[in-house]
Protein backbone atom coordinates (compact mmCIF):
# COMPACT_ATOMS: atom_id res chain seq x y z
CA UNK A 1 0.00 0.00 0.00
CA UNK A 2 1.08 3.67 -0.74
CA UNK A 3 1.69 5.04 2.68
CA UNK A 4 1.47 8.74 3.55
CA UNK A 5 -1.73 10.02 1.64
CA UNK A 6 -3.85 12.31 3.14
CA UNK A 7 -6.75 11.29 1.35
CA UNK A 8 -10.48 10.19 3.14
CA UNK A 9 -13.91 8.63 1.90
CA UNK A 10 -14.64 7.81 -1.49
CA UNK A 11 -11.38 10.03 -2.43
CA UNK A 12 -9.21 7.37 -0.71
CA UNK A 13 -11.02 4.39 -2.47
CA UNK A 14 -10.99 5.32 -5.84
CA UNK A 15 -7.06 6.34 -5.50
CA UNK A 16 -6.44 2.28 -4.39
CA UNK A 17 -8.35 1.27 -7.01
CA UNK A 18 -7.27 3.25 -9.74
CA UNK A 19 -3.57 2.79 -8.97
CA UNK A 20 -3.89 -1.00 -8.26
CA UNK A 21 -5.75 -1.21 -11.35
CA UNK A 22 -2.39 0.68 -13.05
CA UNK A 23 -0.11 -1.92 -11.30
CA UNK A 24 -1.59 -4.70 -11.94
CA UNK A 25 -2.29 -3.54 -15.84
CA UNK A 26 1.68 -2.82 -15.78
CA UNK A 27 2.53 -6.06 -14.35
CA UNK A 28 0.73 -7.96 -17.19
CA UNK A 29 1.98 -5.66 -19.99
CA UNK A 30 -1.58 -5.08 -20.76
CA UNK A 31 -0.74 -1.17 -22.36
CA UNK A 32 2.46 1.31 -22.02
CA UNK A 33 3.59 2.93 -18.87
CA UNK A 34 1.96 6.08 -20.87
CA UNK A 35 -1.31 4.35 -21.73
CA UNK A 36 -2.06 3.44 -17.80
CA UNK A 37 -1.08 6.90 -16.61
CA UNK A 38 -3.42 8.27 -18.86
CA UNK A 39 -6.72 6.06 -17.94
CA UNK A 40 -5.47 6.29 -14.52
CA UNK A 41 -5.74 10.28 -14.93
CA UNK A 42 -9.25 9.77 -16.15
CA UNK A 43 -10.85 7.49 -13.71
CA UNK A 44 -9.36 9.77 -11.12
CA UNK A 45 -10.29 13.31 -12.62
CA UNK A 46 -13.82 11.35 -13.14
CA UNK A 47 -14.05 11.32 -9.43
CA UNK A 48 -12.85 14.77 -8.59
CA UNK A 49 -9.48 13.95 -8.12
CA UNK A 50 -7.23 16.12 -9.76
CA UNK A 51 -4.43 16.17 -6.90
CA UNK A 52 -3.03 14.03 -4.43
CA UNK A 53 -2.38 15.50 -0.94
CA UNK A 54 0.43 13.59 1.31
CA UNK A 55 0.15 13.88 4.90
CA UNK A 56 4.11 15.87 4.63
CA UNK A 57 1.59 18.88 2.77
CA UNK A 58 2.87 17.62 -0.13
CA UNK A 59 0.58 18.59 -3.05
CA UNK A 60 1.33 16.30 -6.29
CA UNK A 61 -0.43 16.37 -9.76
CA UNK A 62 -2.51 12.86 -9.84
CA UNK A 63 -0.25 11.93 -13.27
CA UNK A 64 2.98 11.93 -11.30
CA UNK A 65 1.52 10.42 -8.38
CA UNK A 66 0.17 7.31 -10.50
CA UNK A 67 3.15 7.49 -12.03
CA UNK A 68 5.52 7.75 -8.52
CA UNK A 69 3.29 4.59 -7.26
CA UNK A 70 3.39 2.22 -10.15
CA UNK A 71 7.41 2.70 -10.05
CA UNK A 72 7.60 2.37 -6.50
CA UNK A 73 5.78 -0.48 -6.43
CA UNK A 74 7.13 -2.38 -9.24
CA UNK A 75 10.76 -1.29 -7.79
CA UNK A 76 9.60 -3.25 -4.79
CA UNK A 77 8.34 -6.36 -6.43
CA UNK A 78 11.64 -6.68 -8.43
CA UNK A 79 12.98 -6.34 -4.82
CA UNK A 80 11.37 -9.09 -3.63
CA UNK A 81 11.79 -11.66 -6.31
CA UNK A 82 15.35 -10.80 -6.65
CA UNK A 83 16.09 -11.64 -2.65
Amino acid sequence: MFMGLALVGAAERLWYEVAGDAVTAWQHRLATMDEIVSEAVRRLSAGGLSVIDYRSGQHTSVDAAIRRHMVSQLGQASGRITM
